[in-house]
């Protein structure tokens, strides 16, 4: 499926910037698992940008800030059946 490493872009947009993430992968069943991740990851960057000192939200630290949520919310808005 060609390169799986995420790309990042930044575009002007008058006085914003968009961030535009594109991160492909081979295995469609894996997308609520990288979307609930990326999902922590800029709730990090946001808070980051702001001013507050965020913890660490990889790895098991994950489970602590929502992962299982976020993953069940993505599995549904994709329409992907998650595992028993």
């Amino acid at each position: 499926m060609g390169n799986r490493h995420p790309a990042w872009e930044l575009n002007g947009d008058g006085e914003k910037t968009i961030l535009v993430l594109r991160h492909r992968f081979a295995d469609r069943k894996q997308a609520p698992s990288y979307a609930a991740g990326w999902h922590l990851c800029f709730d990090g960057l946001v808070g980051t940008l702001a001013g507050k000192r965020m913890p660490s939200m990889v790895g098991h630290n994950a489970y602590n800030h929502g992962w299982r949520e976020l993953y069940e919310q993505y599995a549904e808005k994709l329409g992907i059946e998650l595992p028993e």
